[in-house]
């Protein structure tokens, strides 16, 4: 196979190149769910379902179809005993980030109990053929395993709209007597009836108006879960906890280097390559959501707290990062969120003023140590002739201190990055993203690679 050339990695192009990788590396596997317009159109994630002899080699599959490819994996979950989801990503041509989605799965898990067996969908797969009877080059489940996959999965989700529900008859219609057989497998004959009506009338309604009386009856039929199943789940889940696929990010800079329109528009670009992004302003709050706050205009304009307050102060802003990074931060990291802070703690030790700091700084210092830290430090900077002219909110004199402090601040931290923000917003964003990106794909080289 080939490697794809840089300027011809559109998304259905790197999807095909794909395919062309499977089955060179001799992978059993077969598309499910929506794939009548693949490659060519491609909605969400591609699912696939692999032998469980392959699954073991799947990571090593695709990190070696990425480097053939200049491509990066920066995310991997595992969502499921059997199941891993990875997100591709990569720049093209026109310096736009992006990703494409594979959903690989051996046996059918749904927390923790297993629903298919890998063997029995990838039973007399076949090739994908197009409108003119032409082989698209991949290979999708036999109808009847892929009727009863895609039923499963929304049935189980709680999730069947209308064209999902056109969908699963326009398969009823290709093979109706094995449809029903697989339906029978789940449900007993009165809600097998409901769903034997639904599929060839093109009618779901009455499914789902039934969503949960139906997925509790299918729970019902499944074999519980083994010693051995509830094992490997726990060991899934530990794993995730101690191996967050969540993202830390703490942007720093002063007043003009253009931290909330980089935030804005980076968190907008980054958002497929996690399950969630949440944006906070300089501290957790210990999880109590905040007040929507008069926006900052002239910082040094109150003076300094007493000693006395300013002491009691910062070692409640350490109460509150610590314990507010463990009840928020933490678990959303577990989750798969990508965390964004515009401004932190360390902030105080740059313009104390600001946060009416008027105690020791040896103090401030002290505390900034035992702050949990996130996984990035990015320091949007910019000459002082910049900063002032986008904003005046203190002396230029100020902000040349300020923009010097900061420097020093960030390159004598642990994953700390400068970004140029004197550029236009499009090149910082790129920027940042790419520094973004490049760690995730640095990360999960270290966790799987």
């Amino acid at each position: 196979m080939s490697t794809i050339e840089s300027t011809d990695k559109e998304i259905p192009t790197v999807l095909s190149a794909f395919f062309e990788h499977l089955d060179k590396v001799g992978l059993k596997y077969c598309v499910v769910g929506r794939s009548e317009e693949l490659p060519f159109k491609i909605s969400g994630d591609i699912d696939f379902v692999v032998d469980l002899d392959s699954l073991s080699a799947i990571h090593k599959c695709i990190f070696d179809f990425s480097r053939e490819n200049a491509l990066d994996v920066v995310q991997i979950l595992q969502h499921e005993q059997t199941a891993y989801f990875f997100t591709l990503t990569w720049t093209d041509k026109d310096n736009t980030h992006r990703h494409i989605y594979l959903d690989i799965c051996g046996d059918y898990f749904r927390n923790g109990r297993i629903f298919l067996t890998a063997s029995n969908i990838l039973l007399m797969r076949r090739q994908a053929i197009d409108e003119a009877g032409r082989e698209k080059g991949f290979f999708i489940a036999e109808a009847s395993k892929e009727f009863i996959y895609y039923l499963l999965k929304k049935i189980d989700k709680q999730v069947l709209d209308e064209e999902q529900g056109n969908h699963l008859s326009s398969i009823w219609e290709k093979a109706p007597d094995e449809c029903n057989k697989e339906i029978e497998r789940f449900w007993p004959n009165g809600n097998a009836k409901v769903l034997r009506q639904a599929a060839r009338d093109g009618q779901w309604d009455e499914v789902r108006e039934n969503l949960p009386a139906l997925k509790k009856c299918l729970h019902s039929t499944l074999p519980s879960n083994s010693i051995k199943s509830w094992a490997a789940e726990f060991v899934r889940l530990i794993r995730r906890v101690l191996h967050p696929t969540g993202l830390h990010v703490v942007f720093l800079g002063p007043d003009g280097s253009g931290k909330t329109s980089v935030i804005d528009r980076g968190i907008q670009e980054l958002a497929p390559a996690f399950r969630k992004t949440v944006y906070s302003h300089l501290r957790p709050c210990l999880g109590i959501k905040k007040r929507n706050g008069k926006p900052v205009v002239d910082p040094h304009a109150q003076s300094p707290r007493s000693l006395i307050t300013s002491v009691a102060k910062v070692f409640y802003l350490w109460v509150d990062y610590f314990l507010g990074w463990w009840m928020t931060v933490w678990p959303k990291m577990v989750c798969s969120t990508l965390v964004v802070y515009d401004r932190y703690y360390h902030d105080l030790l740059i313009d104390p003023i600001r946060y009416r700091y008027g105690g020791p700084m040896w103090l401030a210092r002290m505390i900034g140590w035992l702050i949990p830290k996130p996984d990035l430090w990015i320091l949007l900077d910019a000459p002082p002739e910049v900063l002032q002219e986008r904003k005046q909110e203190v002396s230029f004199e100020e902000t040349a201190r300020q923009q010097k402090e900061y420097l020093k601040l960030v390159r004598g931290m642990k994953n700390g990055i400068v970004v140029d923000a004197s550029k236009s917003l499009d090149e910082v964003v790129a920027n940042v993203n790419a520094i973004i990106l490049d760690y995730m794909a640095k990360r999960t080289e270290e966790r799987y690679g």
